[in-house]
Order: C-alpha cells, then sequence, then structure tokens
C-alpha cells in the first residue's frame, strides 16, 4: 500500500480554486464600494513532477520496506507452525504416558501403599521399608500430577497459538 502512495507522487496534480469576496470602502481603483458587489475568482493549476528521482528512490524505499517485511511475516509464520507442531507432539506424548500412568501405575501405587501399610500393621516390614514403600508411591503420583501439569500447559500453549496466531 505504501509503494502505491509513493507511486501517486509521479503522478501531474490538478488544483483549482474558487475564491468570491466583497469590498467595503476605497478599493484599488480609486472607486467606492458599498460591500454589497461581490468580487470573484478562479485558479487553476497543474504540478507535474520534474525531478523524479527522489520520488523513484521513495518508490524503491516503500517496496523494500514491503518485501522486508513480508518475509518476517512468512518467517514468524513458519516459526509458529513448527511450534504448533512441536506441542501437538508433545501432547500426543503425553497423553500416552498419563494413559500408562492411569491404567498401571497409578492402581500400582495405591497396591503398593495399601501393602506397605499392612505389613507395618502386621509387623512384616520395619519402619524404614514402610517410609520407602510409601515413598515410592508417592513419587509415582507425584510424576503423575506432574504430567498432568505439563499437558496444561501444553493445551494452553496450543489454544494461544492456534487463536491468536
Amino acid at each position: 500500500m505504501k509503494v502505491s502512495i509513493e507511486k501517486t507522487n509521479l503522478l501531474p496534480r490538478f488544483n483549482v480554486g474558487y475564491s468570491n469576496i466583497s469590498i467595503k470602502g476605497l478599493g484599488a481603483d480609486n472607486n467606492e464600494y458599498n460591500g454589497k458587489d461581490r468580487f470573484s475568482s478562479v485558479q487553476v493549476g497543474v504540478s507535474l513532477p520534474v525531478f523524479r528521482k527522489n520520488f523513484r528512490s521513495s518508490i524503491d524505499a516503500a517496496q523494500v520496506m514491503a518485501d522486508t517485511k513480508s518475509i518476517a511475516y512468512e518467517t514468524k509464520r513458519s516459526e509458529i507452525i513448527s511450534q504448533i507442531k512441536q506441542k501437538y507432539i508433545i501432547y500426543k506424548e503425553l497423553l500416552e504416558q498419563l494413559d500408562f500412568y492411569k491404567k498401571n501405575a497409578i492402581p500400582n501405587a495405591q497396591i503398593i501403599r495399601s501393602v506397605s501399610e499392612n505389613q507395618m500393621a502386621t509387623g512384616q516390614i520395619n519402619y524404614l521399608e514402610y517410609v520407602i514403600l510409601s515413598d515410592q508411591a508417592t513419587a509415582i503420583e507425584n510424576d503423575y500430577i506432574e504430567m498432568l501439569k505439563n499437558l496444561n500447559t501444553i493445551i494452553i500453549d496450543l489454544h494461544y497459538l492456534t487463536t491468536y496466531y
């Protein structure tokens, strides 16, 4: 758009003016005017750009700016598309891992916790073994929660990238 605006500077310009005035008192021709007489004039003009080199330079600069902005746009666009693809791959991997945790790891953590509590209550294991087993169960649950947090972050990022870009 800036290029087309700059190109209009090479075109001739036409000017038209109209003036209508009245004079009260003594005029330049030594006649007395009462303010009721009206004097009109019309002016017509054409301006042609004589020195075109300056305008050509402005057009070239505007074209370079437009090209630069176009390249920057395409670069940013491809960068965002790449980010969306990467985040979608991570999203699918996290879904698979969460599915594994829901089906296997979390039930196993619950089993570890309940068995260790039963064995501690019956005296089959000592307190140190009980703490180690409870810590393992808690670590599995913490990993699951961390994956949920990461999944939610990826979903937010994907939503932002696909909505605003």
